[in-house]
């Protein structure tokens, strides 16, 4: 009886782990798409082309060998024109953390801390 009940203990958690990675994935497409398309935008190119990066590379930490165009065109059919907007302002909100966190560490590491 134990060793069912942790069977399916386990089997739950890897199930929700693969969930988890396929929700994080989404995410980080959605954003790819967002910034592709603030790419047409000379205000906004140079920092939606990091943006671009910085999000493929989580994707491909994460799913190597991921077919990108593929998985671009599978999300920008799902996603509305308003979308685009609310998931630009997201993913902005996302990397503008991660740099601060990156400047911080910077920092840090100069200060000898």
């Amino acid at each position: 009886m134990k060793l069912t009940i942790l069977t399916a203990s386990l089997a739950i958690a890897a199930i929700a782990g693969v969930a988890e990675a396929q929700d994080a994935s989404r995410s980080d497409m959605r954003c790819v798409v967002a910034f592709s398309r603030l790419l047409q935008t000379p205000a906004y190119k140079d920092a939606a082309g990091a943006g671009m990066f910085y999000y493929i590379g989580r994707l491909d930490g994460r799913e190597p060998g991921l077919d990108l165009a593929a998985a671009m065109r599978r999300e920008i059919a799902n996603m509305a024109t308003a979308d685009y907007t609310t998931e630009a302002q997201r993913c902005g909100a996302e990397l503008k953390a991660r740099n601060e966190a990156v400047k911080a560490a910077g920092e840090a590491v100069k200060a000898g801390r």
